[in-house]
């Protein structure tokens, strides 16, 4: 009897023990089976990416290659255009304006008597001007960048001497806004950073040519700048009134005291150029009463 049962728990024994490496075995079959999908998408993505380096590598060297060939003809092309002759001036026997030819000829004593604009309303230089004095790419730049300078410096001290008018009661409704400074005089200030931007200009483009440009830029200051900066206390209103139709007028007012006032309608959004786009760093980009929506397009 007693050995039945320990013949019986000999077995059990052994049972429990090969279910156990059985279940185990599984489990590694199963793990060693998904290392192996593993290991081959790895294969195949390294497969990929060696596909591609090569593709680069191939791709990077004809492009070394057109590269070398390009650098070789503008060499060629610079050696020829060296040894080619340039053609002489000769206004003398073609006239100030050749007719087979796409230039003409000028007196640069002529050029103050031109009709340009030295700045265009984005703040660059305008294409007349750029032209008329034959400034380089760089040259223009640096004006741009000394003449943006200045307009923000001058921006930056009317914002600072800008005083807020509260309106009378009443005059802001649904219907009507409108928002006012009143702006102290500041002619020394602009002056000195005109003065910065005549110097910075001589430096770009030298005396010669800056002589006539800045005579021309002067007129421009003298509107932009010196005119309205330089009188006492006037006044910057925006306003923005609803009509019956639901549409919206938008107006800039200009008061000087003692001479009355100019009036500047504008839409939005702003566009460069006018008095309401060069007064943003006061009265903001959005506007006081938002324009009525566009009606939905009927499919």
């Amino acid at each position: 009897m007693n050995n039945i049962l320990l013949g019986s728990l000999v077995c059990m024994s052994a049972g429990a023990l090969w279910l156990a490496q059985s279940t185990s075995l599984k489990n590694k079959q199963a793990e060693n089976l998904r290392l192996t999908r593993k290991l081959a998408e790895i294969q195949a993505s390294l497969q990929k990416t060696a596909v591609a380096w090569t593709n680069m590598d191939t791709d990077l060297k004809l492009r070394r290659s057109e590269l070398k060939s390009a650098d070789a003809e503008l060499r060629v092309a610079m050696q020829e255009a060296q040894e080619i002759p340039l053609k002489p001036i000769d206004p003398e026997h073609e006239g100030s304006w050749p007719q087979e030819q796409p230039y003409f000829y000028l007196a640069k004593r002529h050029l103050d008597q031109i009709g340009y604009s030295p700045f265009s309303r984005e703040g660059g230089v305008s294409v007349a001007a750029g032209l008329l004095f034959g400034m380089s790419p760089k040259e223009k730049q640096q004006v741009e960048g000394a003449y943006n300078e200045m307009r923000m410096k001058a921006n930056q001290l009317q914002l600072a001497k800008a005083e807020r008018i509260e309106p009378e009661a009443g005059v802001n409704t649904d219907n009507h806004r409108e928002v006012s400074y009143k702006i102290a005089a500041m002619t020394n200030e602009v002056q000195e950073l005109q003065n910065q931007f005549n110097s910075d200009v001589r430096k770009a483009i030298g005396n010669a040519r800056s002589d006539i440009f800045l005579e021309r830029a002067a007129s421009v200051f003298e509107e932009d700048y010196s005119g309205n900066y330089g009188k006492a206390n006037y006044i910057l209103t925006s306003e923005a009134t609803r009509k019956e139709d639901g549409t919206v007028d938008y107006e800039f007012k200009l008061t000087e005291p003692g001479s009355g006032t100019m009036y500047f309608p504008f839409e939005y959004p702003l566009q460069p150029g006018g008095p309401a786009w060069d007064n943003r760093h006061l009265f903001g980009e959005e506007p006081l009463i938002p324009p009525p929506q566009a009606p939905e397009e009927t499919k």
